[in-house]
C-alpha cells in the first residue's frame, strides 16, 4: 500500500523542505567524494525519520477506515498526528483521525471499510473520526460536497460544522460550509440533527440547516440536480493546438500546453494552463474548449457560462450548440437536447462535434439506427478522428456487429491510443467476444487513463462477473454509478448485481431510480419483472413486463436495448412463467406470436411460445419445435435444460411436479462462470413418484448441462401404470463470436400399460404392455452471417426400439408380441433475414426413417407349445416380419411484411414430398396471415393455411410453427392433409383486464393404412374460444376460458360427431415469501 507522501503537493511540507535542502547541500562544490556520500546518507536518514513514521503508520494502521480508489486531479492527506498535508495518489488507506482534502477542479472516490462509497467534489475536506461509544462509522465533512452510497446495515454518521446526519443504508448527498448544511436523499432515510432539533428525510426529500437553527425541509423540483457536478459528459469535440494560433503567442502557447496536458489525461492541469492566460479572450473556439474542459471536471455552471458567452459572439456555432445538446441529454432534458442538436447540425452539418452530439441525443431517444448513421457520416467526413471511430465501435456493438465494432475500436486505438474512450469500447468488443482477459486488461488501461470515466468501470465489473467474481464486479459497477449517478442504464445493471446477490431490496431501489432517471428505457422494467416473479409477485411482474413491452415498441423484451453485456441470461429467464403463474397463457401466446413475427431470430420469443404451448392439447409438436428453434438461436448461457422438455407424449398430468415447464425460482440476470444444481420432485396417491435433476455449468466459451428425469405411477385403474426415465447431455460452445455449436444426447426408457382414455371407462385393455427405448443424438449450429441475417443447422439421429405385448385372455388365442425398430435421421437448414419492413425465413429439410417390424405369436396357452408344427397341430402363424420406410423432403419460404404501419402480413409456401408405405404425396401448401393493430390495445388476427403432417423423426422441426398465431402442426397421423381458417381478437380492456376471442376451423383428410391399401377419411374440427383475465389487486389473479369444440369424423374408428364445452374458472392467490394457492372450478 503506498504511503501518504506519494508525490509532492503545491504546499510546502516538512518533507519537501528537507528534500530541497538536501539537493542544495549535495550540489555544493565542497561536498565531494566520500564525505559527500556520508552527508547524502545522513540527509536520507533524517528524511526517513520525518517521513517514515507517517508511511509506516499508514501501512500498519489497523483497522483502516477508508481507501482512495479513484482520483481525478489532485488530493492531499493529513495524518492524525501531523499538521502537514501531503499529496496522495490512489490506493492510499486512511486511519481513524486522518483527513483528506480535494484540490480545485478535482474529484475523488473513497471506499469505506464497510464497502460504502463516498465521492467528494473539489475543495472538499473530510476527517475520519474514531468510533464513538454509540457505535457506527463517523466522519467530519468540514466543507464541500460529498455523495454517499451506503449498502450495509451499519450506521453511517456525517458531522458538519452546523449539524450531524445519521444514515442507515442509503444514498444521499451533503453540502457543507461553516454556516450551513444541505442534504438530499436519493434513497433510504437520513436524520439531520443539531442542538436546535432534528428532521427525518426520506427518498426524494431535501433539507437545509443553518447554524443554530432547526433543520427545515426544502422543496426541490429536481433533487438530482444536486449531483450535476458528479455527472459524466462524454467527449464529443477534439482540439488541436494549431486551431488557436491566431490568438497571439502568449495565449496560443498556453493553450498548446493545455491541450498537451489534456492528451496526457491531466484535465486539471489543462484547465490551469488556461487560467494562466491574462486578460479576457472573446473567441468562440477558446470558450468552447474551456467549456469542454470544465464539463469533463464537473464544473457545469462555469461551462454553461462559457457557452452562453460563445453564443452571444456567434449564435450559430455548431460546436457550441453541440455541447449545449450534450449537457441537455446528460441531464435528461431530451426536449432541449433535440432542439440544440438540430441547430448544431444545421449550423455545421458535416463536422464531427455536432454529429457526435446528435448521436448521443438520438441514442437517448432509442433511435439507434439514426445515431449510427450520424456517426458514420462523422467518420466519412473526418476519417482521422479517433473519437468518431470509438463512438462508431460503441454503436456497432449495440447492433451486434462484432467484426465491425472490433475493427472500428482498433482503428480508434491506432489513431489515438491515449484516449480512454477508445480503450473502453475496445474492451466491450473483447467482452462480447468472450475474450475476458483481454477485456479486463483494456478496461484497466482505460481506467488508468481517465479515473472519471464510468463505462470502463462498468465494463470491468461485467468482465469480473463473467469470470464468476460477482462481489468484485458489483463493486466496480457501484463505482461506475458514483462516477455517473444519473445514468439510468448503469443503475439497472447495479440493480442486476444486487439481485444476483439476493439483495432484492437494494435491487428494487436501483430499478426505481433507473425508471425515474429515464422513464422511456424498458430495461429496469424488464429486470423488475423478473425480480417480482421470483419473489412470488406475478401480478406486479406482469405489470412490469407489459410496461417494458410498451416501451420496446410492443415487442417482448428479453434484454437491455443497449447490449453492453447482451443480458444473455436475462433473455433466458422464462418470462412465460409470469403468465403461467397467473393462468394467463393466452396473453403469453399473444406476446410470443408478436415477438417472433417482428423478429424470427428472437430466441426468447420462441422459448416463450414453447413454454406456453405446454398447456395446450395437441400442441406437442409445436412446443418441442419452438424449443428446438430457441436452443439453436440462443447464445451461450446456463439456463437449465430439463431432460423432458424436448420429449412429446409424456402421458403425465400437466403441472404434476417434474413435468411442470417452468424452471428456476431464481433466474440469473448475468452470464458468469458458475455451476448450478436444480432438483424438482413430486409424490402423490396411486404410488406416484417423480423427480428431475439438472446440473449445469458455464466456463468461458463452453456450457454444459446434465439432466435426469424419472416418473412412475400405478395409475387410477388396472394396467394403467407408467414408468419413465429420461437422461440428457447438452453442450454448447462459442467457437467464434459468430458461430455457436451444440451437441445433445438423450435416452428415453418407458414401460407402460394401457394409458388410453376412452368414453367408456370400462373400455381398456388388461393385458396391453409396452416398452420403448429411444436414443437420440442432435448436432446444431448457429452462424451469424451479419447484423440482419442468421443461418441455423440441425442434424438429428434417432434409434428407437419399442415392444408391445398383448397377453391372451382367451384359451383359444395366442399371446402376441410385436417389436418395432426404427432408425433414421433428420437434417434441416434455415436462413433468417430481418429487415426494417419485412422478415424472410427460408429453409429446407430431409427426413429418412427405416422401420423393421417383427411379430411373434406365442401359442403356449392353446397348445402348450409356443410354436406348434403342422401336422399334428393345425397350421397357425408363429411369426412375421415387415419393413417400411418413411421419407420426406420439405422446402419452405415465409415472409412477414409490414405494408402499412398497423398491418403485418405473413405470406408463405411449403413444398412437401412425403412417401410412407403406400402413401405418396407431393404438394405445395400456401400460408397467409394478417395481424392488424386496430388500436394500441386491440389486435385482430386472420389466417388461412394448408399443411401436411410430416414424418418427423422425433416430432421436432425448425420450420415456423404458427401463422398469425394459428398453429399449423398438430399431433395426428403422418400424411394428414389439412386446411385451417382462423380469426382472433385480442384486447386489453384496461391495465388489469384482458379479453380474447378466437374461432378456428380445420378440414383434415386422414390416411388409414389397411394392409397394402390406403383409405382416406374426412374430419372437420371447429373450436370456439374466449378468454377473460383479471388482475385483482396486488395478490390475486382470476382467469376463465370458454371453449366449445365440435368434431365430425368419418373415420369409423372414432365417434362420428363430438361436441365438448369447457368453462374452467381459476382464482390464484400469491403472497410474498413463497405461499400460493389456486382454486379451479370447471363446468
Amino acid at each position: 500500500m503506498p504511503a501518504l507522501n506519494a508525490r509532492p503537493n503545491d504546499n510546502v511540507t516538512s518533507s519537501q523542505s528537507h528534500s530541497d535542502a538536501m539537493k542544495q547541500l549535495t550540489s555544493t562544490s565542497y561536498f565531494s567524494g566520500r564525505y559527500s556520500a556520508i552527508v547524502l546518507s545522513g540527509f536520507f536518514f533524517l528524511n526517513l525519520l520525518m517521513i517514515g513514521p507517517q508511511s509506516a503508520h499508514a501501512l500498519s494502521c489497523s483497522p483502516w477506515v477508508a481507501e482512495l480508489i479513484s482520483l481525478e486531479g489532485e488530493a492531499s492527506a493529513r495524518k492524525s498526528d501531523d499538521a502537514h498535508w501531503q499529496a496522495i495518489e490512489i490506493d492510499i488507506k486512511f486511519c481513524p483521525g486522518d483527513a483528506i482534502q480535494i484540490a480545485a477542479n478535482s474529484r475523488a472516490i473513497l471506499r469505506l471499510s464497510d464497502h460504502s462509497l463516498m465521492r467528494l467534489d473539489a475543495r472538499t475536506t473530510v476527517t475520519f473520526m474514531p468510533s464513538k461509544e454509540e457505535g457506527g462509522f463517523w466522519m467530519s465533512l468540514l466543507k464541500g460536497i460529498g455523495h454517499f452510497i451506503s449498502r450495509v446495515p451499519r450506521e453511517l454518521n456525517v458531522r458538519t460544522p452546523v449539524a450531524d446526519a445519521k444514515i442507515e443504508g442509503t444514498e444521499f448527498l451533503i453540502r457543507a460550509s461553516e454556516d450551513e448544511m444541505f442534504v438530499t436523499v436519493f434513497e433510504g432515510t437520513v436524520l439531520a440533527k443539531n442542538d436546535a432539533g432534528e428532521l427525518r428525510l426520506r427518498q426524494g426529500q431535501s433539507a437545509g440547516v443553518q447554524r443554530g437553527r432547526v433543520p427545515v425541509m426544502q422543496a426541490v423540483v429536481r433533487p438530482r440536480d444536486a449531483v450535476q457536478w458528479a455527472l459524466y459528459y462524454p467527449p464529443v469535440l477534439q482540439f488541436e493546438a494549431k486551431d488557436f494560433d491566431d490568438l497571439g503567442v502568449s495565449a496560443s502557447s498556453r493553450i498548446a500546453k493545455s491541450i498537451a496536458s489534456l492528451k496526457q489525461g491531466d484535465r486539471k492541469k489543462a484547465l490551469e494552463h488556461l487560467h494562466e492566460i491574462s486578460g479576457q479572450i472573446d473567441d468562440t473556439r477558446f470558450l468552447t474548449y474551456r467549456a469542454s474542459l470544465r464539463l469533463s471536471l464537473g464544473r457545469v455552471s462555469e461551462a454553461l457560462d462559457d457557452l452562453e458567452k460563445a453564443l452571444v459572439i456567434k449564435p450559430e456555432d455548431g460546436d457550441v450548440l453541440a455541447l449545449k445538446a450534450l449537457v441537455a441529454v446528460v441531464q435528461n432534458d431530451q426536449g432541449s437536447a433535440f432542439t440544440y442538436a438540430d441547430k448544431a447540425i444545421k449550423a455545421a452539418p458535416n463536422t464531427v462535434g455536432p454529429l457526435m452530439a446528435h448521436s448521443y441525443v438520438l441514442q437517448a431517444g432509442f433511435k439507434l439506427e439514426a445515431a449510427r448513421e450520424a456517426v458514420e457520416t462523422a467518420v466519412l467526413q473526418s476519417p482521422d478522428s479517433a473519437l468518431a471511430w470509438s463512438r462508431l465501435a460503441e454503436l456497432r456493438l449495440m447492433f451486434r456487429d462484432l467484426d465491425g465494432a472490433l475493427a472500428a475500436a482498433e482503428r480508434a486505438v491506432e489513431l489515438d491510443p491515449g484516449l480512454s474512450k477508445t480503450q473502453s469500447v475496445l474492451g466491450f468488443a473483447y467482452l462480447i467476444r468472450i475474450e475476458i482477459s483481454a477485456a479486463k486488461a483494456v478496461f484497466e488501461k482505460a481506467i488508468g487513463m481517465d479515473q472519471g470515466a464510468p463505462m470502463p468501470r462498468l465494463g470491468l465489473g461485467l468482465a469480473l462477473i463473467r469470470e464468476g467474481e460477482l462481489e468484485a464486479g458489483r463493486r466496480e459497477i457501484e463505482i461506475a454509478a458514483m462516477l455517473n449517478p444519473s445514468h439510468a442504464l448503469i443503475r439497472s445493471y447495479l440493480g442486476k448485481a444486487y439481485y444476483e446477490e439476493k439483495r432484492d431490496a437494494l435491487a428494487v431501489e436501483q430499478y426505481e431510480m433507473a425508471r425515474d432517471l429515464d422513464p422511456l428505457d424498458p430495461t429496469p422494467n424488464l429486470y423488475s419483472a423478473i425480480l417480482n416473479q421470483t419473489s412470488n409477485k406475478p401480478v406486479d411482474a406482469l405489470t412490469d413486463i407489459e410496461r417494458s413491452i410498451t416501451l420496446n415498441e410492443n415487442r417482448v423484451i428479453y434484454r437491455s436495448r443497449l447490449l453492453l453485456d447482451e443480458d444473455l441470461a436475462a433473455r433466458s429467464a422464462s418470462l412465460g412463467r409470469i403468465y403461467q403463474d397467473l393462468g394467463f397463457q393466452q396473453r403469453a401466446l399473444v406476446e410470443g406470436w408478436r415477438s417472433v413475427t417482428l423478429d424470427p431470430g428472437n430466441y426468447s420469443g420462441h422459448r416463450l411460445l414453447a413454454d406456453s404451448y405446454a398447456s395446450l392439447p395437441r400442441h406437442q409438436i409445436a412446443r418441442v419445435s419452438e424449443l428446438l428453434q430457441s436452443q439453436l438461436l440462443q447464445p451461450l448461457n446456463m439456463t437449465a435444460i430439463q431432460p423432458q422438455l424436448a420429449e412429446t407424449n409424456l402421458a403425465i398430468l400437466q403441472g404434476a411436479g417434474p413435468s411442470e415447464l417452468s424452471f428456476n425460482e431464481f433466474n440469473p440476470l448475468f452470464v458468469r462462470n458458475n455451476t448450478s444444481v436444480q432438483i424438482n420432485g413430486v409424490t402423490g396417491s396411486n404410488d406416484t413418484l417423480g423427480n428431475d435433476l439438472v446440473v449445469s455449468t458455464i466456463q468461458g466459451k463452453t456450457s454444459l448441462s446434465l439432466g435426469q428425469f424419472y416418473y412412475e405411477t400405478d395409475g387410477y385403474r388396472e394396467n394403467n401404470d407408467l414408468e419413465q426415465n429420461i437422461y440428457n447431455v447438452f453442450g454448447q460452445i462459442a467457437v467464434t463470436p459468430k458461430f455457436n455449436f451444440q451437441v445433445e444426447l438423450r435416452r428415453r426408457e418407458t414401460d407402460q400399460g394401457d394409458l388410453n382414455l376412452n368414453f367408456n371407462p370400462e373400455d381398456f385393455s388388461q393385458n396391453d404392455r409396452r416398452k420403448t427405448i429411444q436414443d437420440t443424438a442432435r448436432l446444431g449450429g448457429h452462424f451469424e452471417l451479419g447484423t440482419q441475417s442468421d443461418l441455423i443447422l440441425s442434424l438429428i439421429y434417432s434409434d428407437r426400439e419399442s415392444e408391445q405385448k398383448l397377453l391372451s385372455l382367451s384359451p383359444l388365442e395366442p399371446d402376441v408380441s410385436e417389436r418395432f425398430d426404427s432408425r433414421g435421421y433428420q437434417a434441416e437448414a434455415q436462413y433468417l433475414f430481418r429487415g426494417s419492413r419485412f422478415n424472410l425465413t427460408v429453409g429446407m429439410g430431409t427426413y429418412d426413417i427405416d422401420t423393421e417390424s417383427h411379430t411373434v405369436f406365442d401359442w403356449t396357452s392353446v397348445f402348450s407349445i409356443s410354436c406348434p408344427s403342422s401336422p399334428p397341430f393345425p397350421p397357425v402363424p408363429c411369426s412375421g416380419n415387415s419393413n417400411f420406410s418413411s421419407r420426406d423432403r420439405t422446402i419452405y419460404v415465409y415472409s412477414d411484411i409490414i405494408l402499412l404501419e398497423k398491418l403485418t402480413w405473413t405470406i408463405g409456401i411449403t413444398y412437401n414430398d412425403l412417401k410412407e408405405k403406400k402413401l405418396d404425396l407431393e404438394e405445395y401448401n400456401p400460408k397467409v396471415g394478417l395481424r392488424w393493430e386496430v388500436s394500441e390495445n386491440v389486435d385482430l388476427r386472420l389466417a388461412y393455411l394448408e399443411t401436411i403432417k410430416r414424418a418427423l423423426i422425433i416430432e421436432q422441426t425448425i420450420e415456423p410453427t404458427q401463422v398469425s398465431g394459428f398453429n399449423q402442426f398438430f399431433d395426428e397421423e403422418n400424411g394428414s392433409q389439412a386446411k385451417r381458417f382462423g380469426i382472433g381478437l385480442d384486447t386489453k380492456i384496461s391495465n388489469d383486464l384482458y379479453f380474447s376471442v378466437e374461432h378456428a376451423r380445420r378440414e383434415v383428410e386422414v390416411p388409414d393404412f389397411i394392409g397394402n391399401s390406403i383409405a382416406f377419411s374426412d374430419r372437420t374440427e371447429d373450436i370456439y374460444q374466449a378468454y377473460l383475465y383479471w388482475k385483482l389487486g396486488l395478490n390475486l389473479g382470476i382467469s376463465t376460458r370458454y371453449q366449445f369444440e365440435k368434431v365430425r369424423n368419418e373415420n369409423l374408428k372414432g365417434p362420428s360427431k363430438l361436441e365438448t364445452t369447457t368453462v374452467p374458472v381459476s382464482l390464484r392467490y400469491f403472497k410474498v415469501g413463497g405461499f400460493f394457492a389456486k382454486f379451479t372450478w370447471t363446468i
